[in-house]
């Protein structure tokens, strides 16, 4: 009678590592191969769109997503962790862009902005914020207009508000700074509209429309600055009367 022959503890350790490697690879595959680091998982996504090479120039996340924005030729290009698409606005030619990120959630009185193509030697930057409209607040909600005078029977509207916010600019890894604005009312304490207001300045729309369909008139300006305090650069984003965007 033969002996059964048993398998040492090595080399059942090597053959339990080897089903687990193929069963993490068999289970990776199911997913279609998604790339563990956010960078990875970019370029991916750029891959399946048509897009790039790009330049990667930062990472942030906001109060509900992550963010990586990049630049390619005549594009800035934004895209949310885990989304397959990307979205895409006009770099400038020369100089660095402004592009607040596109969120997704309303009224929550909070904008990020990111600036890519920053002056070289930036080693602090700072954002400037102005919003400004005309509005009403009855039993069927508020109404905004960067206009008092209303289309149709409606009468002008007659509350008018402007306010401006400063916000320091936060170096990213790759070169981007980040500006953080957020409304100075506590969330939902009043009726003022400052929460409402403030969030649509990072409707990508707002900067494309004629201003007799935009809700708010928002205008920014970014200056960058050396070591010594120096101005190296700055640069604007607003709506204009025309509309066209920036």
């Amino acid at each position: 009678m033969r002996r059964k022959r048993h398998m040492s503890h090595g080399a059942r350790l090597a053959r339990n590592l080897g089903l687990l490697l193929f069963l993490g690879i068999f289970l990776w595959g199911l997913l279609e191969f998604p790339s563990p680091t956010l960078r990875g998982g970019f370029h991916r996504v750029e891959r399946a769109n048509w897009a790039g090479p790009s330049n990667i120039q930062g990472i942030f996340e906001s109060r509900y997503n992550r963010w990586l924005v990049a630049t390619c030729q005549d594009r800035v290009i934004f895209w949310k962790e885990d989304q397959p698409g990307l979205e895409y606005w006009p770099r400038a030619e020369t100089g660095p862009t402004l592009v607040p990120a596109p969120e997704s959630r309303m009224a929550e009185g909070e904008v990020w902005v990111a600036a890519v193509d920053v002056p070289e030697g930036t080693v602090s930057a700072r954002l400037e914020l102005t919003t400004a409209c005309w509005y009403r607040n009855r039993t069927n909600g508020w109404t905004f207009s960067a206009q008092a005078e209303q289309p149709g029977d409606m009468p002008p509207l007659t509350d008018r508000w402007e306010r401006s916010y400063t916000a320091e600019g936060r170096p990213l890894e790759d070169g981007a700074f980040l500006f953080h604005l957020a409304a100075e009312e506590e969330r939902w304490e009043s009726e003022n509209p400052e929460q409402l207001i403030l969030s649509w300045a990072y409707e990508w729309e707002l900067y494309w429309r004629e201003r007799e369909q935009r809700a708010i008139d928002c205008s920014m300006e970014a200056v960058f600055y050396d070591e010594n305090g120096r101005e190296l650069g700055r640069t604007v984003l607003a709506t204009t009367e025309e509309g066209g965007g920036p």
